[in-house]
């Protein structure tokens, strides 16, 4: 099972190279360590990290394969106007941090002063920007999003005892 999953993982990441060669690359550097950081971490778990560790590549295998679609066909529209909507304000962020004091207020408006939902991905979608440069497809590919599940369920036993029962370890 491990070998299969590094199989379709280097397979994966190849094809994202081939099928968006302009931001693949730079995706592909900011998904990787941060997979790498969450596998350690899902590792470092006594009870099930072997299953719990190939839930979490099989769960990034389908979220990059996804959102590498997504970005390929310009589908996120259609999936919901969320990457968009971080796309604007994420860049618009950086503007802000670069000194243009213009994007001020629609951030304001977005994050509500830090009150409203939605700034932690702000400044998640900013700080790849920051580093990278403007690239939905990293975003697209994030990893902070792809661990939810996996953190989540290490504080839930009996979902972990059902899904251990569905799939053979």
């Amino acid at each position: 099972m491990n070998g299969l999953l590094t199989l379709l993982a280097l397979a994966m990441f190849a094809a994202v190279l081939v099928v968006a060669p302009a931001d693949g690359g730079p995706a592909t550097l900011v998904t990787l360590p941060l997979a790498a950081v969450v596998g350690f971490m899902v590792y470092r778990i006594k009870d099930d990290r072997k299953f719990l560790l190939r839930l979490f590549v099989a769960a990034l295998l389908v979220r990059v394969l996804l959102g590498t679609l997504i970005y390929t066909f310009h589908l996120q529209e259609f999936f919901g106007g969320d990457a968009l909507t971080y796309d604007f304000f994420g860049n618009a962020l950086v503007n802000v941090w670069e000194g243009n004091k213009n994007f001020q207020g629609a951030i304001d408006i977005f994050s509500a002063g830090g009150g409203g939902s939605g700034w932690g991905m702000l400044y998640m979608v900013a700080s790849i920007y920051k580093v990278i440069g403007r690239n939905m497809l990293a975003v697209l590919n994030n990893v902070p999003g792809k661990s939810d599940p996996e953190l989540e369920t290490v504080g839930a036993p009996a979902l972990l005892d059902q899904l251990k029962s569905l799939v053979r370890v």
